[in-house]
């Protein structure tokens, strides 16, 4: 300190003569004597932040990672993630019986004496094509049925399947119940409900699917007709009231239709009356619902997870603060992997070490949708990074860090998947995979609060020899540091661990330091009295300030080249001085 250097005088003591032995070398000198100005190194944020070289501090000059300035400080800390999954069974369908699925219908002809080999025509529900003996007969129907009681609750609503669900449709004419070959003419048709989707597995015709018919490209003769196919789809908003999925029962009744012509020949009849039967029959082997569109409601949980807060510089982790951080932000992170949004509401709690917990903050409306979310909690409702997905407002958010705490919780997650409808395979396993973050730029609010405290020791060394009873320091400043600051200050004394005679002086301190920034620092002043109540100063060894930070320029964040300076700091002792040159 340079007030040391001010007493100086020391030097014009000979200490070749020995005056000790005789003459008592204590001086008085009356009025108040000033000592030259001086200054003070500044007081730089670096300096006052005093953060690890490790890195290790959750605090860090990195505001230019996040939209700030650089230099800008910022407290970062990631927590560790979670990640859950969740699925919603397959519905196998087991109830696949049932009537009217075969059917054999009589086809009867008669025929005129002398004719001999002749062809029949057999029209099901068309027009005739085929010369020779016609008969027409109504379009044969085979019945479907398929139902499932119990479905899972997680599905609400169904507008659309996907199913893997087999069957098969057999068809053969016969004679005095034997089989005979039938020639299919071109354009015939097997008609499913036109809710389905379908597709050939194997066929011994040439057919393919127009919509839900069936339809032959090519005249074929057969002495059995053999078609697999898979039903790979329902449009269950095509379904007659009571149909889909009613009150978690599947049901679904359906018709398969068959038309078109049949030509027999070749086959030696007598005349007279000839009779035919027409087989058919359609049977399921399988059924399973593999993907639904529509409204499904998954369980969702997403486990607790926290982060801790590192190496805090003490002025900000002084439980007494206040730090009314302008716009903490916490980041949920989640990546979702289905086709469901879902809302969450998180309990986010502070706690310390010592005192356990400090705040809660409840949060609600935060809406995840699929695919990759950032989600923002903050108190303004805009965050810092330039990857946010989503924003939520949270005014209470800065009660969580306004003392910083030891680690912070995300507890409590409660997801409602949004009931809205969305494709969803069925026994997928999907996954909710989160990752939670907090930064917070160190920009506060009008109700910020906290001291900084330092000292300036070792002036014994040069005041020994001087006793006097008071002292006024004052001093000018310039303040690029965004905050107001009252001083205050102790008198630190030699020898004095308890601090005993600091209670005895009266210490009155006038003036405080506007805040100020880089671009437009302030200038302030102040001045500090020290008078001694009792004996005198003799053996003051230095002073420990605090500066009482509040009124910050709300918004405007600490940076590391900010400066509180002391300029022209000034020492008078007043009221007369004492000097002891005694070796």
């Amino acid at each position: 300190m340079a007030i040391g250097a001010m007493f100086g005088m020391q030097g014009c003591v000979d200490h070749g003569y020995d005056l000790s032995q005789d003459i008592d070398m204590t001086m008085e000198f009356g009025g108040n004597l000033t000592l030259p100005p001086s200054s003070v190194a500044p007081y730089s944020m670096k300096k006052i932040m005093n953060l690890p070289d490790d890195g290790s501090s959750s605090i860090r000059p990195d505001g230019a990672l996040y939209g700030l300035s650089a230099g800008d400080y910022v407290l970062v800390q990631s927590g560790s993630g979670s990640s859950t999954t969740f699925s919603v069974d397959e519905v196998v369908i087991t109830n696949l019986s049932a009537a009217g699925a075969n059917q054999s219908i009589p086809v009867n002809f008669t025929v005129p004496a002398g004719v001999t080999l002749p062809t029949f025509g057999i029209l099901i529900g068309g027009n005739a094509t085929s010369s020779g003996l016609v008969q027409k007969i109504d379009a044969i129907e085979n019945t479907v049925h398929m139902s499932e009681s119990g479905v899972n609750r997680d599905l609400v609503s169904l507008n659309r399947i996907g199913t893997d669900i087999r069957g098969v449709f057999n068809m053969w004419v016969g004679m005095n119940n034997s089989r005979i070959d039938a020639k299919i003419k071109r354009g015939f048709r097997v008609s499913f409900d036109p809710s389905l989707s379908l597709e050939v597995v194997s066929a011994n015709v040439d057919c393919a699917f127009e919509g839900s018919d069936l339809v032959f490209n090519a005249d074929a003769t057969v002495s059995s007709l053999d078609l697999v196919i898979r039903i790979t789809g329902m449009d269950c908003s095509r379904l007659p009231s009571g149909q889909g999925l009613v009150n978690h029962n599947f049901i679904f009744d359906g018709k398969v239709t068959t038309t078109g012509e049949i030509e027999v020949s070749g086959v030696s009849v007598p005349a007279g009356d000839v009779s035919f039967n027409i087989n058919t029959s359609f049977s399921l082997s399988s059924a399973v619902i593999k993907s639904i569109e529509g409204v499904v409601n998954p369980t969702v949980t997403i486990d607790n997870t926290s982060f801790a807060i590192n190496d805090i510089p003490d002025f900000l982790n002084d439980g007494s603060s206040n730090l009314d951080i302008d716009n903490p932000q916490i980041y949920l992170t989640v990546d979702n992997s289905s086709e469901v949004s879902a809302d969450i509401n998180v309990t986010l709690r502070s706690v310390s070490n010592e005192k356990g917990l400090l705040a809660s903050v409840n949060v609600g409306g935060i809406r995840v949708v699929p695919g990759h979310n950032v989600i923002c909690i903050s108190r303004t409702g805009q965050g810092n990074r330039n990857d946010i997905t989503g924003n939520v407002t949270s005014s209470d958010l800065t009660n969580l860090i306004s003392t910083i705490p030891d680690y912070i919780e995300v507890a409590d997650c409660q997801v409602a998947v949004v009931q809205q409808p969305v494709e969803f395979v069925l026994g997928r396993d999907y996954s909710f995979t989160t990752a939670n973050e907090v930064i917070a730029p160190l920009a506060f609010g009008p109700a910020l609060t906290f001291t900084y405290s330092d000292k300036e020791e070792g002036w014994d060394e040069d005041l020994e020899d001087y006793n006097f009873k008071r002292v006024i320091i004052s001093a000018q400043t310039t303040n690029t540091i965004p905050l107001s600051m009252t001083p205050s200050v102790r008198a630190i004394f030699k020898d004095d661990p308890n601090g005993d005679r600091s209670r005895d002086i009266r210490v009155n301190v006038t003036g405080n330091i506007a805040a100020g920034t880089l671009s437009s620092p302030s200038q302030s002043s102040f001045t500090v009295e020290l008078v001694s109540e009792v004996a005198n100063l003799a053996g003051l060894d230095g002073i420990e300030y605090t500066f009482a930070a509040d009124s910050p320029i709300v918004g405007q964040p600490l940076n590391e080249s900010q400066a509180l300076t002391i300029s022209k700091l000034s020492v008078t002792i007043a009221g007369g001085i004492i000097v002891d040159l005694n070796d």
